[in-house]
């Protein structure tokens, strides 16, 4: 079982043409021997470098709370107001996908309305002919900013460790830290006795484009200097450090950020999208980048026939995390034992977030869609989506494990005697995290805030192997006795999934959908009702019997 969460870039603008010098003698080709008269090149007019398509981006409209999306935000409105730009280089970093190029897109935007020109080009272009090339860019930047009233433009070049790749014969300790890694996968070297790999490059040509480079950005301080890069590690260090101001692009840091990102994204390319969905696109896609989301959103586009809905984008998450679902080929029973081993995590995460809804800081990861059809290597899969609760508590650890060790108590209660390989990544999760909570948040009822690793103490590290043995076995009583109470509703549940075995489209259920299942089901009767409170008591009672007291001086 697989447990997923779930620079936005609509595209490059093409490479600048290839880009000749005309300067020189015409260069003439000689087919054959004898007296055949030469066949002469015509000369190539020399291309200039393009303005940056801004692709209609402004730094207003990108969304997100990007730091330096701020600090460039500040850049363009001290040039409005006559200042001087307080750096004259840029390096902008961050992952692929992170929002780089687009950043620079805004920015040339923006610029482009107070008569600042950006022009652009690719690291790749400097591979042949690096040393004029860069001497025309800079040349033409010179230019345009001669035309500009803040007599200043912006030179910039993607991917700039194409342009700026690293000198040394030695490697660094990132590629010999890299290079030790693809040594044990394909029998290469290790660190010992390293062979120089291809990222260092040492010739000539590319020394030379290296020093024009950096020297030019030296020269020419009234040009505003931007580099982007998703490989900094593959740049010469001493010319990374030549830039003045270093700007890296995070991923967004919750769901806030996201949906401010997915709110900008729809009303620049003006889609139609239902409401709320904004709303759980932005908590169920964890980790996403602006990349990631744009690509949500254009998939959930399609799947929706044009109209992005609730089941097209949650569609659109599950295909992006687990793949297209697939038809299922496995028995009936083998199948059976697959619904009720992700019913058990489904029962234990509700029952958790249910109790914690009056207590925002135990609030635990809900759960964002569960597909019971075979995608990509699952055989099923529950798609989990985050809280509003920025808090780690021991509640919190309780629920995560609780809920990964519901599966192996479902398959022992629903399969007859069979087992899956399904729980071993489960258990392998909870046990990570059992051991987070004891020996590094200081959760342990015995232990407390010591590090047994740091103490060196086989007392300490005895505490801490009891607290753990304590916490796992409390979560394992509080999976068997959830899983057992909703045992007659996973018995009906599984039967109902086997009558649509093949029907994919009905074997997709949303977290919403299946709360209001259960909700339904718990209060079906007076006696059911009243089992699940004493149930809910009895897991608080158990969880406090070993969550460590609060401080005497804490209140």
């Amino acid at each position: 079982m697989k447990i997923g969460p779930l620079h936005i870039s609509l595209g490059n603008p093409p490479s600048p043409m290839a880009r000749q010098s005309t300067s020189g003698p015409v260069d003439s080709l000689a087919l054959g021997g004898g007296n055949e008269a030469p066949i002469l090149m015509k000369p190539q007019a020399a291309t200039s470098f393009p303005r940056l398509d801004t692709q209609g981006f402004t730094l207003a409209n990108l969304g997100g709370s990007s730091p330096a999306r701020a600090e460039l935000q500040k850049l363009v409105d001290g040039l409005r107001d006559g200042q001087k730009p307080p750096y004259s280089s840029y390096l902008v970093t961050g992952n692929t996908g992170a929002g780089k190029t687009t950043l620079v897109r805004a920015l040339a935007a923006d610029l482009e309305k107070i008569s600042v020109p950006t022009l652009h080009a690719d690291g790749a272009d400097f591979s042949d002919g690096g040393p004029r090339k860069l001497r025309q860019l800079f040349q033409e930047a010179q230019q345009a900013a001669l035309k500009s009233p803040h007599q200043t433009a912006v030179v910039h070049i993607d991917e700039i460790e194409a342009a700026a790749r690293i000198r040394s014969k030695t490697a660094n300790l990132a590629m010999r830290v890299s290079a030790a890694v693809s040594g044990a996968l394909g029998g290469l070297a290790g660190l010992v006795g390293l062979k120089e790999m291809s990222p260092p490059d040492d010739s000539a040509e590319s020394h030379q484009t290296l020093a024009t480079l950096t020297s030019l950005m030296e020269k020419n301080t009234n040009l505003i200097f931007i580099g982007t890069t998703s490989r900094s590690d593959t740049m010469d260090f001493d010319a990374s450090k030549r830039f003045q101001r270093e700007l890296e692009i995070q991923t967004p840091s919750g769901p806030e950020e996201r949906l401010s990102l997915l709110k900008s994204m729809v009303a620049r390319e003006k889609l139609e999208v239902e409401a709320g969905v904004l709303v759980d696109m932005a908590q169920a896609t964890i980790g996403s980048n602006p990349l990631g989301l744009e690509k949500s959103l254009r998939q959930a586009k399609v799947l929706g026939d044009g109209k992005i809905t609730g089941d097209s984008a949650r569609e659109a998450r599950l295909q992006a995390s687990f793949g297209v679902a697939r038809p299922i080929t496995n028995p009936d029973w083998m199948w059976r034992l697959t619904i009720c081993h992700e019913m058990g995590h489904v029962v234990v995460r509700h029952l958790f977030e249910d109790m914690a809804k009056d207590h925002p800081d135990q609030q635990p990861k809900g759960i964002d869609a569960v597909s019971f059809a075979p995608r990509g290597p699952a055989n099923a899969a529950v798609f989990l989506k985050s809280s509003s609760n920025p808090a780690s508590t021991f509640e919190w650890y309780m629920a995560e494990v609780a809920s990964n060790l519901a599966g192996r108590t479902s398959e022992a209660l629903f399969g007859n005697g069979h087992t899956s390989a399904g729980p071993g990544s489960d258990i392998t999760h909870a046990s990570k995290q059992v051991r987070e909570a004891i020996r590094e948040k200081g959760m342990g009822l015995t232990l407390g805030p010591v590090n047994p690793g740091n103490s060196g103490s086989a007392f300490d590290e005895a505490k801490a192997s009891k607290d753990q043995e304590r916490f796992t076995a409390v979560a394992d009583q509080i999976a068997t006795s959830t899983v057992e109470f909703y045992r007659d509703f996973t018995e009906s549940f599984a039967q109902e999934m086997l009558t649509h075995r093949n029907d994919l489209s009905k074997l997709t259920l949303s977290g919403q959908d299946l709360q209001k299942r259960l909700r339904a089901w718990e209060s079906a009767t007076p006696e059911r009702a009243a089992q699940l409170v004493a149930l809910k008591d009895q897991i608080r009672q158990a969880m406090a019997e070993i969550k460590p007291a609060t401080s005497p001086g804490l209140k």
